[in-house]
Order: structure tokens, then sequence, then C-alpha cells
């Protein structure tokens, strides 16, 4: 984004990081690099944590397995855009090489089979097209459930089925009444694959509170929980470090956001250690500043 000041010859860069992306994933390409910015606005989820991958494909074999053999299924919360799709690569990937049961997939969020459609569409944005030789998302254990009565119908499935909704953070969507539905069940294993900010749902859940409140009702807690880190689509602390050092000059003034103040006070103390700028900030809720003079 470019901003320009009275005086046209003034030519000033802001930069919004957004969500950068992990590197070394199999499903997206490494974050892009940016040599300049003027004003860096950059995000901070894992400012102060290291996220190594660690064979999330191992991970989820083993949680799978398991739950199976205890006669259960497995519930997914997912985000739509990116997070669904890395889980049906190594969700595919392990009944293909026989690491888990050839059990069904059902995709239940109309929003994240939409995203899905537009991985299909343009797989040059993507390396997916670059490991499969057919189409991933064609996939004949993946389920798409877009209705509501198809929905409701996956409550009836006692065992051995995976089924992956909408929100990631157990906050909205129909992921709730499949909470609703398996929470109380034992047999089932209730699986996070990315951060749970404090507040939500997912975060009293993988915090072990015994009741959580869904539809005005109070749900017992009752089946296994599990949270795999690597899945992630933040980078880590030093990813963010990695991104930032492609700066060839320090910007102006860097603002960090997006993370929880722990988080945020870590990341800025790395970028004056590491990088050596001095002037970041962290802003205060509904704080202003003035970026340019003269606009």
């Amino acid at each position: 984004m470019d901003i320009y000041a009275r005086n046209k010859e003034d030519k000033n860069k802001i930069v919004f990081s957004g969500d950068i992306g992990r590197f070394d994933v199999p499903v997206m390409p490494d974050p892009t690099a940016i040599e300049e910015a003027d004003i860096l606005l950059v995000e901070s989820t894992y400012g102060n944590k290291e996220n190594p991958m660690d064979e999330p494909g191992k991970s989820l074999a083993k949680i799978i397995n398991k739950t199976f053999e205890e006669r259960g299924c497995v519930l997914i919360p997912a985000f739509s855009v990116g997070r669904t799709q890395t889980l049906l690569y190594y969700l595919t990937k392990l009944i293909d090489e026989e690491k888990i049961p050839d059990v069904p997939i059902y995709l239940d969020s109309p929003m994240a089979i939409n995203v899905t459609d537009l991985y299909k569409k343009h797989f040059k944005y993507h390396k997916l097209n670059q490991v499969w030789n057919r189409s991933l998302f064609e996939h004949k254990n993946i389920h798409y459930f877009n209705s509501q009565d198809q929905s409701v119908a996956l409550n009836n499935i006692q065992r051995n089925a995976i089924i992956i909704s909408a929100s990631g953070m157990c906050t909205g969507g129909r992921i709730l009444h499949h909470l609703y539905n398996r929470l109380p069940r034992e047999n089932d294993t209730l699986v996070f694959v990315g951060f749970q900010p404090e507040g939500t749902r997912g975060r009293r859940i993988i915090d072990q509170e015994e009741m959580i409140k869904i539809f005005g009702v109070w749900v017992n807690v009752k089946c296994n929980v599990a949270y795999i880190k690597g899945l992630s689509a933040h980078a880590d602390c030093d990813e963010l470090l990695n991104w930032l050092q492609n700066f060839k000059e320090a910007p102006k003034k860097t603002f960090i956001v997006h993370g929880e103040l722990q988080q945020a006070e870590a990341l800025k103390h790395s970028i004056e250690a590491s990088l050596g700028w001095h002037n970041v900030a962290i802003p205060h809720y509904l704080e202003s500043a003035v970026l340019f003079r003269g606009l």
C-alpha cells in the first residue's frame, strides 16, 4: 500500500504483514520476502514461542488410531481457509500409506468447501500439484457436506469417522452442534490443530474445564482432547524473525499487532536485540498514531 503526501514527490510505503505463513510446509509456498517499508505492522501470534512441525502426520495417526481402537470418532475444528486443506492433505496421505484405517472424512463446512473449490481451480498458487498426480481434493474418502440435513446426520455416526468443521476456535458455526453431541462421548476425540486465544470456547476446553456452555446449555466434557501444535498456520518466533530479516533497512516505525501482550512484548524484545531496530511499538486499544506529517 502506497500513501502519497501533498507533495507528490514524497512517497511512503506501509506494509501490513497479515498472518505470516510458515516455511517449508507441504501445501503453501514460503512467505513472500519484502525488502522495504516506511511503516510496518507485523503480527505476533507466536512472538514468544517456537512451534516446530514435529511430524504432525505422525501425531495425527497416533491420535486417530487410538480413537478408533476405542470405537469412537475424531472431531477436528478447523479454519476454512488453509487449515482445512492442509488437514485433508495429511489425512488422505495417512490413508493412502495405510497408517490409519480406510475411513470416511466428512468436511462439514460450506465455507471450507467453497475455499477447497478455489484450491482445485487455482492449483498454481499452492504446491499440491507438485506432489500429487491427481486431485487430492477428489480423494474417494472425502465427503463434502453442504446441507444442514447432512450435517445433522453426522450425529448418528458412532465410530470410525473423521469430521472436520468450522469455526476453528469453536466460537460459532456447525462445529457447535458437533461439540454439543460429542463432548459427552467418552470414546470420541476432539483434536485442536490451531492456536486457541484466551476467552474462546476452544481455549476453555484445552484448559480442561469440565463443562462448556453451548446453545445456552452446560455440556459435560468427557471426550478425549488433543492438541497438535505443529499444524498452526502462523509463523513461530524464529520464522517471524526470518521474515523480518528480509528488510534492507529498519522501517521508520514498526507496530506489533495481532497477538496477546506477552507474545507482542517478546517479539519487540527479539526485534530490538536481533535486528537492532529501535522504533518499535505495541499500540494500545484505540490508540492513534500519526504516520506521516503533512498528509
